[in-house]
């Protein structure tokens, strides 16, 4: 019989791997220091909301390799960071998207551009194709 109760991980560690970072100045410039083709996906942006969560996002992954749950609030340093290195002379947004396609469009966008995809059927049947 299953055992309903039980977790593969414990809430420190779900917390370690999905939570966004707590920087210091120093992580925090070595981080969102973006290579130029990065740059060039990070002002593709026409919304400053999405560019900031796509720095945002790409800068957690890079250091996680994973993909890390962060809400606006979660991040303020961080969100003013990128504002004065990369968007100096615009107004901060005041959020993050909400709607989930936005928000996997975004984070698509930021793993392709890192050499990674999300793991589909398609990527599925190409694994088990290799047995």
């Amino acid at each position: 019989m299953a055992n309903t109760d039980s977790t593969l991980l414990t809430t420190v560690e779900r917390l370690s791997l999905y939570a966004p970072p707590s920087l210091n100045d120093a992580e925090r410039v070595e981080y969102f220091t973006f290579s130029d083709d990065e740059i060039k996906a990070l002002y593709s942006f026409n919304n400053i909301e999405h560019a900031v969560y796509f720095a945002s996002a790409l800068a957690y992954f890079k250091l996680k390799y994973t993909l890390v749950n962060f809400t606006y609030q979660d991040v303020t340093l961080d969100r003013q960071y990128i504002m004065q290195r990369y968007f100096q002379n615009q107004a901060s947004p005041r959020t993050f998207p909400s709607d989930k396609d936005i928000i996997r469009r975004i984070e698509n966008k930021m793993l392709n551009i890192v050499g990674f995809s999300r793991f589909s059927g398609e990527i599925a049947e190409k694994v088990l194709s290799l047995k």
